[in-house]
């Protein structure tokens, strides 16, 4: 009988680069596409930067075209922010092109395209339809997400950004959307304090580790539905989390660009946020797979449950 032989995923062989050589210079990187929004959330770090103008848009692809001939960044990764990131269409149709992998996070007031080859459609929606639209300060806008996400040609991932005003409702808004045909998988992150907003969105660190034992659970029950690794979670933990937050590998390595194509100081939330309180995955998630001991210890427990 032939033995079958073992082929790694494309995944697998990416996480085996990154332990061994870390993150390439810019292999991320995140645009605010536009200043404009047609909403304005409690919890949005965007209108908190002091940035008031825009390029135009044949302005933001001339320079996109400029990096590309420059070889400024590696055009691997892109988030397509804002703002609202769809205000601006045909741009992103544009420049997405120039970038291998698309992410774009959207507030789901506006319908999705039908791109199907590179992107990756995050569709934020903070808790139930209460919470929802109280967080967003939009109300039907809940009912408005649904049609858009009932509507889109392609599938697209839940977003969801956890905060006092809606934590207790997580469990709720997952199995909510947890069997829509239309929603592949779903994804947190905790609101980062930004220090010119109220600072009455933010979990205090026992409030976060608690609500992390809930997320564990999910994770636990529905692994490739809830689409971050238990890992991730787990350095997320105020036990944790300043061995992340203060050596971040966003902010060394990506590269996060405002409306005007400046770079940050910081990250994609802006020179005001709160680093020592951050909750966006994605400096959890870089960190996950590029700091050795985390992955050894990861690969150890996965095989010890073996």
């Amino acid at each position: 009988m032939e033995k079958t032989k073992f082929l790694p995923t494309r995944y697998q062989l990416l996480k085996g680069y990154l332990f061994l050589v870390g993150f390439p210079q810019d292999w991320f990187v995140s645009i605010d596409v536009t200043n404009k929004c047609n909403l304005r959330c409690k919890h949005c770090y965007f209108f908190e930067q002091d940035v008031e103008k825009e390029l135009k848009a044949d302005q933001w692809y001339e320079q996109l075209l400029e990096m590309k001939r420059k070889k400024t960044i590696p055009f691997l990764q892109c988030t397509w922010v804002g703002g609202e990131p769809l205000l601006r269409k045909d741009l992103i149709d544009k420049g997405r092109k120039l970038f291998k992998y698309n992410t774009i996070v959207t507030n789901g007031s506006f319908p999705i395209p039908n791109w199907r080859d590179n992107v990756n459609f995050y569709v934020s929606i903070d808790g139930d339809e209460e919470r929802h639209d109280l967080v967003r300060n939009k109300k039907g806008l809940y009912q408005t997400i649904q049609k858009t996400i009932g509507e889109s040609p392609v599938p697209v991932t839940v977003a969801f950004c956890i905060n006092k005003l809606n934590h207790f409702s997580v469990e709720t808004c997952f199995h909510e959307w947890r069997s829509h045909p239309n929603v592949k998988n779903f994804c947190v992150d905790f609101y980062t304090p930004i220090e010119t907003l109220s600072d009455d969105l933010t979990l205090t660190m026992e409030e976060r580790d608690a609500v992390l034992e809930r997320l564990l659970k999910l994770k636990d029950a529905y692994p490739r539905y809830f689409a971050i690794d238990r890992s991730v979670l787990e350095l997320m933990h105020s036990s944790r989390s300043r061995a992340v937050t203060d050596h971040c590998v966003f902010a060394k390595r990506a590269s996060a660009f405002d409306p005007m194509g400046v770079r940050k100081e910081k990250c994609m939330l802006g020179n005001k946020a709160d680093c020592n309180r951050c909750g966006c995955v994605v400096p959890f998630y870089m960190y996950s797979l590029t700091h050795k001991p985390t992955v050894i210890r990861n690969v150890w427990n996965k095989l010890s449950l073996k």
